[in-house]
Parts: structure tokens; sequence; C-alpha cells
């Protein structure tokens, strides 16, 4: 991923993650916080009605419908929080996510003065309209709030992801509430056809030269017994950058102690340099560019998306891929169809001198902004500290331990609890609450998926409702591969740049990141040569990278 992406994105990537906003109206409540400054209560608030209710003006972006007969303003969500915490959910309006849509209608609503909604989320991927928002004075510094507010199982959750306010601070003052995700959602690990490791009689690579034996093998020695030079040692993507999730290379460039895309201390000296232009990079594409010439990867990868190469995984023409969890689907199909085809994976090899290292995402998919005019924030505080503290972790009994409505979510089946579509009347099909909610998963608590399928993979007694929910649901491959990221999540290493995109980053990003683009694909593709890799580097700091990297510095020691 290039760097202008890479850290609007904040360490993640490419993440396609629905958007859903919302807002706090200004009703009078005890304990109510100033406009400004520290709160004057500061007691968390969880598991209390207000009396009489206090109304919260929201906006709404989701593709998900609504059950027949009910609308944005009055369907099962709402009226719960009325009823269970005295919380008045009124939408503004609301809009689709697809096509930026939901972006679209905030910037017209910011550029025709319209009132903005009190608590509005804006997805990660927003980092522009999010500065725009802060820089608008409309919204107030959020960090106290939380402090103040939050319940200590919320607090807990945020302390998973230590970095989980800097991309929203500004001059010190933390401007937005992070909204957490799951961890390690976009981290790979290997995974390699098990059935033609046993048919050529090799065992699964832990070392840069035992991938290499295995590219050779599964590339020229016929493992499908087909007669045909058909198959390929690696399923790539390179069309889109060299850490493309569905078919991940950022793995190579971590063995040479730099990870491409991504800023961080490199050497140790406490300056943030880019991975990208580190000699480490040069020493990947030289592995990707002999890999090429030899036949162990398509000569389409370059002109591939991810889904592209992931369909010569599913066409059984790949030996071995690197991908996070959910990317492994692809996987499941060919199993299914033909018992003779096993997939197994493994943890991240390990390069020359003893280095692995992957690209570590960030278990943050948003953020909110609050109004300072809103005078009750303590609601959205209540509503959100409820969901963390009772829907994120279910208790044995509790109104969450089956999901959120049953008949919306989840029905009961001759006593068993069922998420199955066909389950479900016609007339009252499956609908997802919890993305029409002030977080577009409901809550989430950082490590506990991964936690729940290493327990899980570990055969360890299964006793929490999350834990025994994740065990109904899960596929073969969530476990495995969720298991092992979890168990490899020392060799993760963070961007450690996750502030609003740079003066520079905005006026040249991007032809940097062409430059760095074309130049690592004639590199891969011998249409230049491995030299080129030096020239890129001048070229890189003379366009802007030098600036860059003074910007960014910047930003890290004001963290501080």
């Amino acid at each position: 991923m290039s760097f202008l992406r890479k850290s609007a994105c904040m360490a993640g990537a490419l993440l396609a993650i629905a958007s859903f906003a919302f807002g706090a109206g200004s009703s009078e409540s005890t304990g109510a916080a100033p406009a400004s400054g520290v709160p004057a209560a500061t007691a968390p608030r969880t598991g209390i009605k207000f009396t009489p209710p206090v109304e919260m003006k929201l906006v709404l972006g989701t593709t998900e419908a609504f059950r027949k007969g009910e609308t944005v303003n009055d369907n099962v969500l709402t009226r719960w929080a009325l009823e269970r915490l005295g919380i008045k959910m009124t939408y503004l309006w609301e809009s689709t996510t697809n096509n930026s849509a939901y972006e679209n209608k905030i910037r017209l609503e910011l550029a025709a003065g319209s009132a903005m909604p009190d608590i509005l989320y804006l997805n990660a991927g927003s980092q522009l309209l999010i500065s725009d928002l802060i820089s608008s004075g409309i919204f107030r510094e959020a960090g106290s709030l939380f402090d103040a507010y939050a319940s200590e199982g919320w607090k807990k959750a945020m302390a998973q992801e230590p970095t989980a306010f800097l991309p929203y601070t500004v001059a010190g003052k933390r401007m937005g509430v992070p909204v957490l995700d799951f961890a390690m959602h976009q981290e790979s690990v290997m995974t390699v056809r098990q059935d033609w490791l046993d048919k050529l009689g090799l065992k699964a690579p832990t070392t840069l030269a035992e991938l290499e034996a295995v590219f050779d093998a599964f590339t020229n020695k016929d493992p499908d017994g087909n007669g045909k030079k058909d198959t390929y040692g690696m399923a790539l993507s390179l069309r889109d950058g060299f850490s493309n999730s569905y078919a991940y290379a950022g793995w190579l460039f971590g063995m040479f102690g730099t990870l491409n895309g991504s800023w961080n201390d490199w050497n140790g000296d406490g300056a943030l340099e880019y991975g990208s232009v580190m000699p480490g990079a040069k020493q990947a594409l030289s592995y990707l560019r002999s890999w090429m010439a030899k036949g162990y990867l398509h000569k389409e990868v370059g002109l591939w998306d991810g889904q592209k190469a992931q369909e010569l995984i599913a066409n059984g023409q790949a030996g071995v891929f690197f991908a996070p969890r959910w990317a492994h689907s692809v996987i499941e199909a060919p199993m299914k169809n033909d018992p003779s085809v096993k997939w197994k994976s493994y943890p991240l090899p390990v390069g020359p001198t003893g280095k692995v290292m992957r690209h570590a995402s960030t278990a943050v998919h948003g953020v909110w902004l609050i109004n300072k005019n809103f005078k009750t924030p303590e609601a959205f505080f209540a509503y959100q500290n409820y969901m963390m503290d009772n829907y994120a972790s279910p208790s044995v009994g509790g109104e969450f331990e089956n999901g959120m409505f049953e008949g919306y979510d989840y029905i009961m089946v001759d006593g068993k609890v069922s998420t199955s579509n066909n389950a479900f009347p016609k007339d009252a099909p499956r609908i997802r609450p919890y993305k029409h909610s002030l977080d577009s998963n409901g809550a989430r608590i950082p490590y506990q998926r991964l936690e729940a399928y290493s327990k899980i993979y570990n055969k360890e007694p299964l006793v929490l409702p999350y834990d025994i929910k994740e065990a109904a649901g899960a596929k073969f491959y969530d476990i495995e591969v969720g298991a092992i990221t979890l168990a490899q999540r020392a060799v993760r290493k963070e961007n450690l740049f996750v502030g609003m995109p740079t003066a520079t980053m905005q006026s040249v990003g991007e032809l940097m990141n062409k430059l760095e683009q074309e130049t690592f694909l004639k590199i891969v593709y011998s249409e230049e040569p491995l030299d080129a890799f030096d020239a890129f580097v001048k070229r890189w700091s003379e366009l802007g990278g030098t600036k860059v990297t003074e910007e960014v510095n910047a930003w890290y020691k004001s963290t501080k």
C-alpha cells in the first residue's frame, strides 16, 4: 500500500467497512457537560434509564434494510433505546453508503451550513473529511468526556489499541472517540496446499530458502498430476500495490527489516522513515524479480486485483498464498468439492537473517465526533457503555446472550439459536439491527474474536456466551488462521504515522505513489534493472519525500 493511502487508512488497510453516523440532541439532564471544558459530572452511566428521556438526533448511513412497517425513526432498536435507556433516537436523515453517498451527503450539509448531528460517525478511511470537520469548529474535544463517562469495560477495551486516539489528536487534544473493531483483522498467515507438500515429500516451509524450494517444486514438478505445466508457486496481486490483503506480499519485505508503505523507526534512532525506500525493500524486490523470471508467479500478477489472484487459488493452480483470516473463504469450495484438496495454514516463515514481520492493522474502524453544542453527551456514553458492557461481551442469561433482538438477527428453532436466513419466515426476513446502531457492528472488543478462535483451536473449555457463539458459527479456516494470527502477534509492526495526511502528502502524494508503484513493477518484470530502486529513492526524496519525512516526524514528536 502506498504511503498516502497507508497513512490515510491507518495501517491497514484496504478496509471496506460500511459507514454509519449519528448525533445527539440538546435535552437537559442531570450531570450535563458544558460545551467546553471538563464535564461537570464524571461518573460513568451504565444501565441507568434517563427520566425524563433525552433525545439524540442522529444521521444514518447504511445498506441494511428495515423490517417491513418500520422506519429509521421507529424500529426495534429505537424502541429498545427509549424503553431500556430513556434515550430517544431521532434521525435527521439517512443515506446509503454505496459509492461514498454518505460522505458526500455530509460534505454537502457542511458546505450548506446545515445543522450537524451531535454525534457524527466517520469511517477511518475518510481522513480528509474528518480533518475538515474537526477544523470546522463544530465539534468539541472528546477525550475528557471519554475519561469522565466511559465505563471501565469500554476503557479496558480501548486500552487494547494504545494508539487509538492518535489519528484524531490535534494540538494535543483528542477530538474524537475511536470506534473499536476486531484486532489484526487484516493481518496475514501463510497457507499452503498440504496435499501437494505430501505428494512431493516436502515439509511446510519455515524459512525463505525452504519456501523457495517449495515454490520451485509446485511450479515444476506437476503437483496436481495433470501432466501440464500450469501450476505456480504463489498467488499474488500487485495491481493495487504490494500489500493487497487477498494475496499479500508485505511479509517478504518484512524478512529484510522493513515494510512497504509503512512509517516506522526502522534504524532504531527514534526517527520515522518510509519503509518503501529502505534498503530492505530492494532486497525484497530482488526476490520477486527472480520468482517472476523463474515462473513461480503468474505473468499477470501486475494486472490482477486481489479477487483475480484468488481465482488462481480456487482453480487449483497456486500452491501458496498469504492472506488474513477472512480472505481464506476462497479455499472452502475447493476443499468441499474435492476431498483430496487440502489447504493448511502456518506461521510466516523467517528471512535469511531470522527476521519475520508483517503489517499491523488497526483495531479502529472509525471515529465519533461530538458536537460542541450537545448539552447531554453522557447520553451517548450511556448508550455505548451499555453496548460495550452487555452486547460486546454478553453474560450467561443476559438479554444479548443469543444476539441483539430475537426475530431480527436471530431466531429460535427447536430450542436452538439460528442466524440462517432460511430459518426466518418470508414475511419477516432476517434483519441485523446492529447495522443501525451507533456502532455499525453493535460494539466490539479488539482481541475478543481471535482469543475465542484460539480457545477453540486449542480445545479449551468454552464458558463465555461469546466464545460459544463463535464456535457455533466459525468456519474451519476462521479457527486455524485466527489462532495462528494471534500466536504470531509478536511479529506485527505498527505504522507509527497515523495522523492526518500532511500538507505535502496532499499536494504530491499521488505522484509519489505512482512513482513507487511503477518503479516496483518494472523491477519485478525486469523492465528496469534492480538498481532502478536507487534512482527511485533519489527521485522520491526530491519529489517530496524529504519534506514528507520532516512533516511525519514533526507530527510524531507532537504525540510524545
